[in-house]
Parts: structure tokens; sequence; C-alpha cells
């Protein structure tokens, strides 16, 4: 078998020798492995702009250059599993605009900079799963039409309703099974969220690991008043990809002495301890909070 500079050498006289190349894989077996210092050179696909699929999964892959794929305007379909890339980054996937398909499963990526898939209009379909992510930036999926999404076997404990998932307005498919759900406050958005998504959208069960009562437990059987005692009224108003852009209000009020809400526009969850005063703001919400006995005053 070849070793990794041969493999590597061969894929540049391929890119150079023939311009019409419509389709390259590198997806090494055993020993025909990148090494890890290796990296992609933006030269290396200087004359393949015709290239439809990239495969240079199962390498061992770790740094990417930034631009290395600027030159693949016609790329649609970009497999980068099975390497050891740690953080992603704009820059990365500037020239993509063509790409509709992209694989970055299995690999060690723990962050994801704001704007990462700016460069990618057209992706509709995105594996991130088996990954060590622990959250997502604000408006990281804005201008997509993703159909699928694969956050499977990360390390996230929730994610946020207003600026991530009311962002996927199209989805088909997502899964979000074997992460860490920490099931109390933070994930009661999250969860009225996913029960608004049409049958057979979300890819198995969302499984609580925390806390300790509700170990095990499917979220979705989970009551909000008991993901959240000790908190006043909830309001969530979300866009899912079933309400195809419209707005659904979902309220729920836990029994005893509650604070009231003044609401205006969209998209947001909040708690507040009892007794409190205070504002939430989101992109596009603005609502403030006051205590009953403040509201007496």
């Amino acid at each position: 078998i070849p070793g990794p500079s041969c493999l590597w050498s061969v894929l540049q006289l391929a890119l150079a020798t023939y311009r019409y190349l419509t389709w390259v894989s590198m997806s090494t077996a055993k020993k025909g492995r990148l090494r890890a210092s290796q990296s992609s050179n933006p030269n290396h696909f200087l004359d393949a702009t015709g290239l439809d699929l990239l495969h240079l999964g199962n390498n061992r892959i770790s740094v990417i250059q930034d631009r290395a794929f600027g030159d693949l305007t016609n790329l649609r379909r970009l497999y980068l599993n099975g390497n050891r890339i740690e953080k992603l980054n704009s820059e990365l996937f500037y020239g993509l605009q063509s790409l509709q398909y992209l694989f970055l499963q299995y690999n060690v990526i723990r962050e994801i900079e704001t704007g990462t898939f700016d460069p990618v209009p057209n992706l509709q379909l995105l594996f991130l799963n088996n990954n060590l992510l622990r959250s997502l930036p604000v408006g990281i999926f804005s201008g997509l039409t993703l159909y699928r999404l694969n956050l499977r076997s990360n390390h996230f404990s929730y994610l946020p309703v207003s600026g991530v998932l009311d962002q996927l307005k199209s989805l088909l498919q997502i899964d979000l099974h074997e992460n860490p759900w920490d099931c109390t406050c933070d994930v009661v958005g999250m969860k009225l969220w996913l029960e608004q998504l049409n049958t057979g959208v979300l890819v198995d069960q969302v499984i609580c690991e925390s806390p300790k009562k509700f170990a095990e437990n499917y979220m979705r059987n989970i009551k909000p008043e008991l993901l959240c005692p000790d908190y006043s009224d909830i309001i969530v108003s979300t866009p899912t990809p079933s309400m195809q852009g419209s707005a659904r209000t979902t309220s729920f009020s836990i029994l005893g002495q509650f604070n009231t809400f003044v609401l205006s526009s969209l998209y947001a969850v909040c708690c507040f301890a009892k007794g409190s005063i205070g504002v939430c703001k989101t992109k596009r919400v603005s609502f403030s909070q006051m205590s009953q006995k403040k509201k007496r005053s």
C-alpha cells in the first residue's frame, strides 16, 4: 500500500492533469493515512474547479489551511469525517457556495465560530455527530435551508431556541440522541420546540441524563412545570418547520402565587424567580416581568 506522501502526490497529479475531474476520494484504510502534521494546501485544488465530490474522510487531518477549498466553486459534497479537526470557522469553507452535503462526523470538534457556515448558503445536510461540542453560537444556522441535521453524540446539555433552533425552519430530520441533556429550566424552550415538530422529524428520543430524578427519562414525557418547579410562568413562542414561518405561543403556569409578564414580540423562553424584577431581551424579543407585589405598589 503506498505511503501517505505518495497518496497525496497522486491526488495533486490527478487534480493538475484532469481539469474536468468530477470526484476524488482519499478515504483511506489501514496504512494509507495522511499524517496529522500534513494539511491541505490551497494550491492543491487550483485546477479542479469542476469537482462535484471530494472525499477526505478517515484520514488524520488536523489542520486545513484557510480557503483551502476556495477554488472548488462547483463542489456539492465534501467528506471530512473521521479526522482530527478541532475547530471550524468561515475561512475553512470559503468559496464553497455550491456545497449541499457536509460530513464532519467523528472528528474532535470542540468549537464552531460564529459565521462558520455563511460561505455555504446552499447547505442542505450537515453531519456533526460524534464530536465534542457543548454549545452552538447564536445565528449559526441563519440563512441556511437545512433539511437534515445530525448533532448526535456530542456534549450538549441544552440548546437555545432563540438564535439556534428557531433558525431551522425547513427540517425534515434532526438527530439529538446520546447527548447529556440536563432536564432543568434551561431545556423547557427546547422541549416545547421539539413537541411542535412534525412526526418523524426527530430521530430517536431525547433522553435526560440529569438531574438524577429524571435520568434515563424521555424529555417529552416530563411536564414543563416539573422541569422548572421553582420559577414563574414561562411563555414560549417559536416558529418550527411544521409551521412554515408562523408563530405559536405556548404557555404554562405553576400552581401557587405567580409573577406576571408583559410580553411583546416573539421567540423567547425566560424564567424569573418569584419576587424578582428583570428584563429578558433577544434579537426579536423584549419583555419585562415584575412581581405581583411590585405591580400592586
